[in-house]
């Protein structure tokens, strides 16, 4: 049967996206095990001219393409993520905004647009996104609260998904490390950040401790899984949000059956107050909250057991 142009077309760009992507994999991991400052340095824009191209050859071939056919460019954009994730190990030059910071942050402009809900159905997909996240949240958390609101939003959106106990174990505590090194970035007093990150931050936060503090409730037994790195992140988010933690309490409080209302407020007030809790995010600091927290999920699963019944109002 022979090909419609159209088609054709189509075939031709994902063969050519996929060697170059290749090629450039290959180049920067190299650049990046042997540590060549200077050679990072200049592929740096490259990279970034690279990453908008293919993404804005995928973006082009995408509205050709009937609804629902998304998976068919998994591959693209697996090696997309790929690309970024080699970049985020470059040398951390920023010279003239050239550096990998830079271009980490021009990538996920490019390629977030592009992620849809079937995309990030693919497992490994799926685990390149998170990797590149938290890469970049390591590296500075900062470039994702420089983002656009919305695009923000959608960040934010994506790691409340990874953080459920569905998801698999790896991408779940890369999910929750991500959402507390970006809620820490706020409490860094080397750098405050200006008004527009601080207002992205509280965006972020807020929105993440609610729906990370929901799934403590609904499942207790299922949070001891990752109940360290879960500790640090819902502190990090706790001090970031000190002005709505009350009313998120309350918000929740509201959502539960009214047995076991006092005793959860009680286990609240003790998770805030327990083993002089201060709003210090140092490792002793962080350690003493980790017992608080395992106190706290003690505290639910005792209130299930007496009372037969889940915490949340169905």
């Amino acid at each position: 049967m022979q090909q419609l142009p159209g088609m054709a077309l189509q075939q031709g760009l994902d063969v050519v996206a996929n060697s170059i992507l290749k090629y450039f994999c290959e180049v920067v991991e190299t650049i990046g095990s042997l540590d060549l400052e200077e050679a990072a340095e200049r592929i740096c824009p490259v990279v970034s001219v690279v990453l908008k191209s293919v993404a804005d050859a995928l973006m082009i071939i995408r509205s050709q393409t009937p609804k629902g056919d998304d998976a068919k460019h998994a591959r693209q954009m697996t090696l997309l993520l790929r690309l970024m994730e080699l970049t985020a190990k470059l040398p951390k030059l920023e010279q003239c905004g050239s550096g990998p910071l830079h271009t980490l942050q021009q990538g996920l402009v490019s390629v977030l647009p592009l992620l849809t809900a079937q995309l990030l159905q693919i497992p490994k997909l799926l685990r390149s996104f998170y990797t590149v996240l938290n890469e970049i949240s390591n590296l500075d958390a900062q470039l994702l609260l420089g983002l656009s609101p919305g695009m923000l939003t959608v960040v934010a959106e994506s790691l409340a998904n990874g953080t459920q106990t569905h998801v698999a174990a790896d991408v779940q505590r890369l999910s929750i490390e991500t959402i507390g090194l970006i809620a820490a970035r706020k409490l860094s007093a080397t750098s405050p950040l200006d008004m527009n990150m601080q207002s992205n931050c509280s965006a972020f936060c807020g929105p993440v401790l609610l729906h990370l503090l929901r799934a403590m409730l609904v499942d207790p037994g299922g949070t001891l899984a990752h109940v360290d790195v879960l500790s640090d992140t819902i502190f990090a988010l706790i001090l970031s949000e000190k002005a709505s933690f009350e009313g998120l309490v309350q918000g929740l409080l509201i959502e539960v059956h009214e047995v076991h209302r006092q005793g959860l407020a009680a286990a609240f007030t003790t998770l805030v107050t327990n083993n002089g809790f201060c709003e210090d995010y140092t490792r002793p600091r962080r350690m003493a909250f980790r017992a608080n927290v395992k106190s706290f999920i003690e505290a639910l699963l005792h209130l299930i057991s007496q009372h037969a019944m889940p915490l949340l109002i169905q």
